[in-house]
């Protein structure tokens, strides 16, 4: 596979920009989400980014780059979280004479943050709806806290100056709000070289492996992909489900595992890796059983790794990911479409190469998404 052009160092913008939000990878220098900011960095001619973080995870004060500055707010408990990213902010800019945009990674918590900040003063707030939560009653219906985050959320979003999105299905979705915000559009990059393989995959033709990669929260619905792979497991016994990631269901979905199937369980849960190119090489096919996503990039992951796909109809599905080219895509939580839609990849051996066929035609530049080259002058643009 041939790599794309290689980018060029973006000009620098006269934007002195705050972010504030909850990516404690930002303290990893290796972390793909760290390099993506070091690139909105180098638009911008100062970037200070603070993170919601808890004393106990001991964090520093870091000069990632020039310009780019990030800063935990060593909170006591996630209540002061709000609190102290505020101070650290008000204090940012008070000792500069710079007019500043604060931007935020939702409009809840960070959200308050950034509109306590336009409110005093008198700034530009740009919120991030990044998740596509506000149509969805599965978001609303998981915490109390969340109900009470809906009516926060509303109440941001309608007081923001612009209000960025990463899909067409958000941005369709926030037209519907009327809001007074300025809507602007960006998916989340991907730098697709960490995809490119020179080396055929490493797949037994005995079984038929599928893979997913997702934190263990409600909004992935593991539950449904566990109870469909099972239904799937009973037709087609050589399937075989990976699960890589962790989180607070990790231990509800080990027991459901344990009494689906008691001994020589073919579902088997890896830790949470950052390099998922090496995993989905060895897999057949990925699927995705979310209730919700915002742009679902591990689609497009999945794609560039030429690997058919079952998911739910959440994120760029539609937009990037089409239904019957890409893989297979079926309502959200729906048991018994997501084991039909399986189990067909699984056994239908001729779709399955119509859709690898598809993938392996893929044109990668086409890929919305997928470019790295100026992503930092797009996310600079995007703020106004």
């Amino acid at each position: 596979m041939n790599k794309l052009p290689s980018y060029c160092k973006p000009i620098k913008n006269n934007m002195f920009v705050i972010t504030i939000g909850y990516g404690r990878q930002m303290f990893d220098s290796e972390n793909p989400e760290r390099k993506r900011m070091e690139l909105c960095a180098e638009a911008v001619t100062e970037l200070h980014t603070i993170v919601f973080t808890l004393k106990s995870d001991n964090y520093q004060v870091t000069d990632a780059t020039n310009g780019f500055k990030i800063y935990p707010t060593n909170s006591a408990n996630k209540f002061t979280m709000i609190f102290d990213a505020h101070k650290i902010a008000v204090k940012i800019i008070t000792d500069n004479s710079q007019r500043f945009i604060v931007t935020t990674q939702d409009a809840f918590e960070a959200g308050l943050v950034g509109y306590f900040l336009k409110k005093r003063f008198r700034i530009h707030l740009t919120v991030q709806e990044h998740a596509d939560v506000f149509f969805h009653r599965y978001w609303k219906s998981e915490t109390l806290l969340n109900t009470m985050r809906y009516g926060i959320g509303l109440f941001i979003l309608r007081r923001a100056d612009t209000v960025r999105t990463v899909s067409r299905r958000i941005t369709q979705k926030m037209q519907k709000l009327n809001l007074k915000a300025n809507l602007t559009e960006l998916p989340v990059a991907i730098d697709p070289e960490a995809f490119y393989t020179e080396s055929a995959p490493n797949k037994s033709s005995e079984t038929f492996t599928f893979l997913t990669m997702a934190r263990f929260v409600k909004q992935k619905n593991l539950t449904l992909l566990l109870n469909a792979f099972y239904k799937v497991w009973q037709v087609c016994p050589q399937a075989r489900l990976i699960i890589v990631g962790r989180g607070p269901e990790a231990m509800k979905l080990d027991f459901i595992v344990k009494d689906q199937y008691r001994e020589n369980s073919p579902v088997k849960f890896i830790e949470w890796t950052d390099s998922p190119a090496e995993l989905m090489s060895s897999a057949d096919a990925y699927v995705l059983s979310s209730n919700y996503e915002g742009w679902g990039r591990v689609l497009i992951e999945a794609m560039l790794m030429k690997l058919p796909t079952v998911t739910t109809d959440v994120g760029c599905v539609g937009e990037v990911f089409i239904d019957d080219t890409h893989g297979l895509v079926v309502s959200v939580n729906d048991e018994t479409a997501l084991a039909k839609a399986m189990t067909e990849i699984a056994v239908d051996k001729e779709k399955y190469q119509r859709l690898l066929t598809n993938l392996n035609q893929l044109d990668i530049g086409s890929i919305k998404g997928i470019s790295i080259e100026n992503y930092g002058q797009k996310w600079a643009q995007s703020l106004t």
